[in-house]
């Protein structure tokens, strides 16, 4: 099937769930917990996918600094929102 895509899109067939947990854990652990709900809360992993690519883009970019000063209770309250719960 990845033979079929255009070119610029053959990179997302070898995204999965534990690639996004690998990079997340990457970033830290609660960076780690939030990927994991969002995509165990989906009801397919592949439907969190730009939400978890974007929450470990913040933690490598620009923002590290400010998302690494969030405490764990803070990324637990944003779950809701990101998860559509």
């Amino acid at each position: 099937m990845k033979e079929h895509m255009p070119l610029e899109h053959r990179y997302y067939a070898e995204w999965n769930s534990a690639r996004f947990m690998q990079w997340a854990s990457k970033t830290g652990q609660a960076t780690a917990q939030l990927v994991e709900k969002i995509l165990t809360t989906r009801p397919y992993p592949e439907q969190g996918y730009r939400a978890c690519l974007g929450i470990i883009r913040l933690e490598n970019g620009t923002m590290n600094q400010h998302v690494s000063k969030l405490r764990q209770n803070e990324l637990s309250s944003l779950i809701p929102a990101l998860t559509g719960q």
